[in-house]
């Protein structure tokens, strides 16, 4: 769906943004984008 396709987009800018602040979160949202 429209969703999940924005989604996919969305996900490697937010790995991004947060690998500059927070090396964690951007390893927990690459796992939630990988599962996509």
């Amino acid at each position: 769906g429209l969703k999940e396709w924005a989604m996919k987009k969305m996900c490697p800018i937010a790995v991004r943004l947060a690998k500059k602040c927070d090396g964690t979160l951007a390893t927990k949202i690459k796992e939630i984008c990988d599962n996509l």
